[in-house]
């Protein structure tokens, strides 16, 4: 069979066949010659302190390119800051020595990416870890590509560190938890993709009576009033969210939630909410209610207690809907959560048709046997 000669650049050829008659002309067939594939399965040294400079030597394969020299264009860091890496200098094609990285990067762990004729490798098999130096007497700023921001202290830990911060929004454990019902916290959809594994590397932790402040970074509302009941929350051994802290502070302008925590762990946000002490104070709102041009085309009911059922009738007293507490929390709204004191009515009965224009009654009851009834106008 035919071979591609060693060095063959990369690119996209007709195949010709060559006869003693002579050579044929193109006939629609091509052969794609790429590069090879770059490997990085070891770094040396493995660690290195983010107040200092460091030089590196990488192993793997590929950095000739399939070529007879270094086709090697960049080299760099996936950190929050695509950090080039200058100085060095490609030995083989399984080595490149000399790399040089300077001072003052984010402490975490990192892919080291190497771009070879144009393409470039996005994880390595070896990292890099960029420790946090804990002896800095100033304070000291961790950020990462998914959004946290950590604020370290003088003194807050016990050793030199690197954060290792990884995406676990679809982690098994950490979806079984969204799913579950809580007392006074509420699990907005929104906000299921914000969820921060922090882990700290040599056995670190944050030296007693000390704090770190950390920050995270949401998108997809934009509504201060659910905002304002923002909190952190953090998974516990139990794998049950809880609250990070006592109090957080809401950037409402970035999109962005502090918390001053004493331990790290899996992290996520959610909403505080409270459900009433009796129904008194229950609020319907809009009504009437055109559910075409309403806000998430349903009318709220507030101020309700805990574990409420909403039923709505006709006049004449058929049934029309219940809705029942069912922790259903919609990227539309809260259909009937059972402990926020809020529950919304699409206007659609038990067939998941629209009702008719007109009055309906409803009547509200929870577990203590209390009892809350009215009117709602359908225009």
């Amino acid at each position: 069979g035919a071979r591609i000669p060693i060095g063959t650049a990369p690119g996209v050829y007709d195949v010709r066949v060559m006869t003693g008659g002579g050579t044929s002309d193109t006939n629609g067939v091509v052969i794609t010659v790429a590069t090879a594939a770059v490997s990085i399965t070891d770094i040396q040294p493995g660690s290195i302190l983010n107040t200092a400079s460091a030089t590196l030597t990488i192993k793997g394969s590929g950095f000739f390119g399939g070529m007879a020299s270094s086709m090697v264009t960049e080299i760099k860091l996936d950190d929050v800051l695509k950090t080039s890496i200058t100085g060095w200098t490609v030995i083989n094609d399984t080595e490149v020595r000399n790399l040089i990285v300077n001072p003052g990067l984010n402490s975490g762990r990192y892919n080291i990416q190497v771009t070879v004729a144009g393409v470039t490798n996005a994880t390595s098999v070896a990292k890099i870890d960029v420790e946090l130096d804990s002896t800095v007497v100033t304070t000291q700023t961790v950020e990462s590509a998914n959004g946290v921001k950590l604020t370290v202290p003088e003194g807050a830990l016990s050793g030199n560190t690197a954060f290792i911060i990884q995406d676990l929004a679809t982690n098994s454990t950490v979806v079984s938890s969204n799913k579950a019902k809580y007392t006074n916290i509420r699990l907005w959809p929104y906000l299921d993709s914000v969820v921060r594994e922090i882990t700290l590397t040599n056995g670190v932790v944050i030296n007693p009576g000390k704090t770190v402040t950390l920050t995270l970074t949401y998108s997809g509302i934009n509504d201060p009033t659910l905002e304002g009941k923002f909190r952190v929350l953090r998974l516990g051994p139990d794998n049950r969210w809880a609250f990070a802290a006592v109090s957080d502070t809401v950037d409402y302008l970035n999109h962005k939630i502090s918390s001053v925590v004493t331990g790290f762990s899996i992290f996520r946000i959610g909403q505080y909410v409270t459900a009433a002490n009796d129904l008194d104070n229950v609020v319907i709102f809009p009504n009437p209610i055109n559910f075409d041009t309403a806000a998430r085309s349903a009318v709220k009911f507030k101020n309700l207690t805990l574990n409420p059922v909403i039923r709505i009738y006709t006049v004449s007293g058929e049934l029309v809907k219940t809705i029942a507490p069912l922790y259903e929390v919609k990227i539309t709204g809260t259909v009937n959560d059972g402990v926020s004191g809020e529950a919304e009515w699409d206007g659609a009965n038990e067939n998941g048709e629209k009702v008719v224009r007109g009055l309906y009654l409803y009547m509200i009851t929870d577990d203590a046997g209390r009892r809350k009834i009215g009117k709602i106008v359908v225009k």
